[in-house]
């Protein structure tokens, strides 16, 4: 009655408004009455999703529904994986079900056959035939969504066609084209989702027709080669003929004895229009070898065509089914089997979710276009990642060991013959390395090849290898830089030590004059007295020229480089230089430095366009906003100066403060959203302030830096270090003490200081390795530091905000830190066991020398001894001069060997508690890194490697997870809510809840200032509002894949629930008007969803 009523309302022109919506409604209902299991199993999966997102105990009774469900589908029902209602797969019901399901039949491999065509074509009674199925079957739309069914493959079958699989799961799809859907759009939207992932679900897709007309499916086959096409680009798997799903064309109700035959040309045509459709889309993707459809999907025009006759011989009910029907469905039956057999690899049920899973987060986002990215892809990516570290780590271990080696061999010459000696030796480095490095390279194409994701990362093994050629060579060039670096500098130093050597003589010479004046009876106590008087006129009388590198002059250095690059304002400069009393040694706490260049901040030491200032109506928003610049520029220029902390370096002040003065400019640290929308410029008195305190709290860092290098290596300091030597001799040649004592002491003693400072060396290594082997990859990183975070203060949240490097290299520093220098004592304990080692070493080189010397008598030259020692001792390294001292000794051409031997070993036992004393004092302040270049501390080195890319997400500035150079494009961790970055409605003023992951499967729109205007994308005064659906376009490199709002970002939901009071006064924004169910989401799941990224 509707119908007619609606239909008379259209012929005499009347308001029909009315009518139709009454009609729809009617409609509406109908479809909606109607009831079956199908119904039931879908409210038992809504109750299940529930249970599992509120972890509610009191739907504890439901927990058991997927194994009371599993033997249900085993016996023969129908299963929703897509409900057609609501559009929606139900992700934790289908995954838990399939899990239950494999517990029942065990560890099983399963092959995928799916349909796909019209409404009412006869694609369930296709499958119902095919397989002995009951799908149910009607006219209309019978299927509502998409059903599965799993079989067991019987033994017969699974013999005669060689099948790898015991299971095969039949996959039922919802009509395309249905007229019960009135909105086109819609509709065209569902038909293309149900395309993608019947495709992408079947091994074989079998693509039904209802007679021979296939232009109602031109269409839709050809969005489903594009979305499957960027589908095998993204899973890594481009076009490998024996891994390639198939298909086939399917016409029902075709009668003609020679269709096949008739139908040629239309099948032509078809092709020729799916070859086109594939060469455009290939096109779009820059993919110039891809010119066929069978390139995408392999289809057989000859095997792969099949015309059915009609069902029923007659008019049903009563009309019998028609043999050749059934002929026609064996027939087609034998061709999937056989193509089961060559077809993708064998999945598990468990697998099998995890392709649903991808390939429905792909669906979501616009047209199937760019996110067909899944876990089977990351898992291998992070896998292949996790290798090549490994790889590349133990390259460069055996790498440092050799060179240390090399590096010894190096250290027992002296001038010229050192530096020549680390020419050559560099080319052994090079060939040893090299084969180590061919090794290694083997593992990891091995671990390639051998990998469960092979098909996935032979897409990486070219660019993988080249990465790791290039990284392993960079290590090993930096090695034998080091190695000639450390010949050139013995080298450089041979007039050092000459001079040292004369000082020594004239020092000692004087020594034994003033002995031969004074009585053997003296007592210790006036003979110590007398020596100490007469050392400071002995030293003066040296003549040992200062350094020129002096605090003075390096203060001095800073002024004249402020005074060059604020040429213009030298009177503000010298000012601030005057007020900070520029050169003091007592350095400034980097808290007090922050405090006082923040609070002194006013509004009037910046401006900002005229626009702006009317926006911005209360000051202390842009005051707030200036003032974070101010932070991050003095955060990241204290970190770096705090890295001088601990080197014993030479300290070259006009380098340094050159760079520090370049990196204090504050408008390198002005976010490019700030930089956009208010455009703070800092006035140049301001910037003086800042650059002037930075540099003011850089001196004192750089002096102590000279100041421990010219206690190590400066010439006085060298000679005053010899006192108690040179007090030694002095005093045996007083009272004709033994020679062999005070030798064997003073040999202990520079053996001790030498052993100091190798083991440094040495822990320095294990820091760097230790740093290294804490986390597997920066994901696991991320991870680690999101979950320490949750229960830290908003103070700390901030600072993450602010900037996720920053904030986990301080984590990361202070968990190796206390690690080594925390109650397990493991710096102390590393110094040990390496003393052990090279006690060891020295113990069998003095074994040796006095084995091998020649005696005269009973007595050797200590000469000859030494020479034999350094040639043995290869653990630490001794030049001829390290000794020089001995041969100034009395007695020393003629030394008793068993006497000089057993005192020697006496003194050594002794060492043990000097060395343990010595470290145990060392802490993570006053530690001296003596491998340290560029101002890399093994943490920072460890850090940087493990960090990788410094990319960040261009709408909600988390950073890329990935590491440097990576052969992928970005992508995150979790993204965060965007309102977390400032990002705010220009209407209310309210900080956004809006999430990547969601924003990218929307209509919503993203500002071009600041963002797209920034990547380079766009022209920077465009003020075009762009889809998210389109930011691909703006942003290549980068891969967002939408996902449910809550499984995608459950972290970030508490945490700005949690801090949402805080972002809101920090942003100078109004509090955002967040979701009710965030609220509900409690900590452990937002931990939860952390530790499953990783799971």
């Amino acid at each position: 009655k509707k119908w007619e009523a609606l239909r008379n309302a259209i012929e005499t022109k009347e308001d029909n408004k009315k009518v139709q919506s009454d009609y729809d409604k009617i409609v509406s209902e109908i479809s909606e009455s109607s009831f079956g299991l199908e119904h039931l199993v879908r409210e038992l999966g809504q109750i299940y999703e529930i249970q599992c997102w509120r972890q509610d105990s009191k739907l504890n009774n439901y927990s058991d529904l997927p194994d009371l469900m599993a033997p249900i589908i085993l016996n023969g029902t129908s299963f929703e994986l897509l409900d057609g209602e609501a559009c929606n797969i139900p992700r934790t019901w289908v995954k838990n079900v399939l899990l239950s399901i494999e517990r029942i039949v065990g560890d099983k491999k399963c092959s995928t056959a799916s349909v796909l065509g019209i409404q009412s074509s006869g694609k369930s009674t296709l499958l119902n035939c095919l397989f002995g199925l009951n799908f149910g079957v009607s006219a209309g739309r019978c299927t509502s969504g998409v059903f599965m069914k799993i079989i067991r493959i019987n033994k017969k079958e699974k013999e005669t066609y060689c099948l790898p699989n015991d299971l095969l799961m039949v996959i039922d799809t919802e009509g395309l084209r249905s007229p019960e859907l009135f909105d086109e759009k819609k509709r065209d939207t569902r038909d293309n989702e149900l395309a993608a992932l019947s495709v992408g679900l079947g091994n074989m897709t079998l693509i039904n027709m209802f007679g021979e007309n296939m232009s109602d499916l031109k269409d839709i086959l050809q969005i489903v080669i594009l979305a499957f096409l960027r589908m095998k680009i993204a899973t890594g798997k481009l076009f490998s003929c024996s891994h390639q799903n198939s298909c086939m064309f399917l016409h029902q109700n075709v009668n003609a004895v020679n269709a096949e035959e008739k139908m040629q040309a239309g099948l032509q045509r078809l092709v020729s229009t799916l070859d086109e459709a594939t060469r455009e889309a290939a096109e779009i993707e820059q993919i110039q070898h891809i010119r066929t459809f069978d390139q995408v999907l392999k289809f057989d025009t000859k095997k792969h065509v099949k015309y059915f006759p009609s069902l029923w011989e007659g008019d049903p009910p009563m009309a019998p089914v028609n043999p050749s029907y059934c002929k026609k469905g064996n027939e087609t039956k034998k061709i999937i089997l056989s193509s089961l057999q060559s077809g993708l690899p064998s999945l598990n049920l468990n697998e099998i979710f995890e392709k649903v899973n991808d390939l429905w987060d792909g669906i979501l986002s616009e047209n199937f276009i760019y996110n067909f990215k899944n876990g089977s892809y990351i898992k291998a990516y992070d896998a292949l990642e996790k290798q090549f570290r490994t790889r590349v780590n133990s390259f460069h271990k055996l790498l440092l060991e050799i060179s240390g080696k090399k590096e010894v061999q190096v250290s027992k010459k002296e001038g010229q013959d050192a530096k020549e000696l680390s020419q050559h030796l560099v080319n052994d480095l090079t060939t040893e390395a090299r084969e180590i490095q061919t090794k290694e390279k083997k593992c990891l194409e091995m671990f390639i090849s051998e990998n469960s994701f092979q098909d996935i990362l032979e897409e990486w093994r070219i660019p993988k290898l080249f990465a790791y050629d290039q990284k392993t060579t960079a290590l090993l060039e930096k090695e034998a830089d080091n190695l000639r670096r450390h010949g050139n500098e013995i080298a450089r130093r041979k007039e050092i030590e000459d001079k040292l050597v004369e000082y020594r003589k004239t020092v000692v010479a004087q020594s034994k004059e003033l002995a031969n004046r004074l009585e053997t009876d003296t007592s210790e106590e006036d003979l110590r007295q007398k020596f100490d008087s007469q050392w400071s006129n002995w030293i003066g009388e040296l003549r040992i020229p200062n350094s020129e590198n002096t605090v003075e002059t390096r203060k001095a250095t800073a002024v004249s480089h402020l005074y060059e690059e604020f040429h213009m304002n030298t009177n503000i400069v010298q000012q601030e230089v005057n007020r900070l009393g520029l050169g003091n040694k007592q350095p400034i706490s980097d808290q007090n430095m922050l405090t006082s260049i923040s609070s002194s901040l006013e509004c009037d030491d910046f401006d900002t366009s005229v626009n702006m200032r009317e926006i911005f109506t209360n000051k202390k928003n842009l005051l707030k906003m200036s003032k974070e610049v101010v932070d991050s520029c003095v955060q990241k220029n204290v970190s770096w100066i705090k890295n001088f902390n601990n080197s014993v370096k030479k300290c070259d002040a006009s380098i340094h403060i050159k760079s520090l003065i370049e990196d204090s400019f504050l408008d390198k640290y002005q976010p490019e959203q700030m930089r956009h929308e208010c455009n703070i410029t800092f006035l140049q008195k301001f910037q003086i302030k800042v650059t002037v305190s930075l540099v003011a709290y850089a001196l004192p860092f750089f002096d102590q830096m000279q100041e421990r290098f010219e206690n190590r290596y400066g010439l006085r300091n060298r000679v005053e270090s010899e006192k108690e030597s040179i007090w030694g001799i002095f005093k045996a040649a007083v009272k004709n003490e033994q020679c062999e004592i005070n030798l064997a002491i003073s040999f202990v003693k520079i053996l001790e200081a030498n052993s100091k400072e190798k083991i440094e060396a040495f822990i320095s290594n294990d820091i760097y390795f230790s740093a290294q082997k804490e986390f597997t990859d920066k994901t696991e990183m991320l991870v680690q530091s999101l979950d320490k975070l949750v229960n830290l203060g908003s103070a700390d949240f901030m600072k993450y905000l602010k900037s996720p490097e920053n904030f986990c290299e301080e984590w990361h520093t202070r968990n190796i830190q206390t690690v080594y220098f925390g109650p397990t004592k493991e710096y102390l304990n590393r110094a040990k066991i390496h003393w052990s080692d090279i006690k060891l070493g020295i113990q069998t080189a003095i074994k040796t020398a006095s084995a091998n010397v020649r005696t005269s008598g009973l007595c050797i030259n200590i000469t000859d001894w030494l020479q034999i020692f350094r040639e043995e001792e290869n653990m630490v390294g001794f030049s001829a001069s390290s000794f020089s001292i001995l041969e100034e000794m009395d007695g020393s051409e003629a030394v008793d060997k068993v006497g000089f031997t057993e005192h020697i070993f006496n003194t050594l036992a002794n060492i043990d508690d000097h060395i343990a004393n010595y470290f145990e004092q060392v802490t993570a302040e006053n530690v001296k890194f003596t491998t340290q270049t560029d101002q890399l501390t093994p943490y920072k080195k460890a850090f940087k490697d493990i960090w990788g890319c410094r990319e960040v997400c261009p709408f909600c500035k988390e950073c890329c997870r990935l590491e440097s150079d990576h052969p992928r494009t970005h992508t995150c961790v979790q993204h965060r809510p965007q309102g977390m970055g400032g990002t705010y409605s220009s209407i209310t003023n309210k900080l956004t809840v809006d999430n990547c992951t969601f924003s990218v499967q929307s209509d919503e729109i993203f500002g071009c200032r600041g963002v797209c205007a920034n990547a380079g994308t766009c022209n920077k005064e465009c003020t075009v509002r762009h889809p998210y659906l389109d930011y691909k376009k703006f942003f290549p490199s980068w891969d967002i894949l939408p996902s449910d709002m809550f499984d995608s970002s459950a972290f970030w939901m508490f945490m700005f629930v949690k801090y949402e009071k805080d972002l809101a006064e920090w942003k100078g924004r109004e509090r955002p008007d967040i979701p009710q169910h965030w609220r509900s989401i409690t900590e452990q799941q937002a931990k939860d969803s952390l530790r499953k990224l990783k799971s």
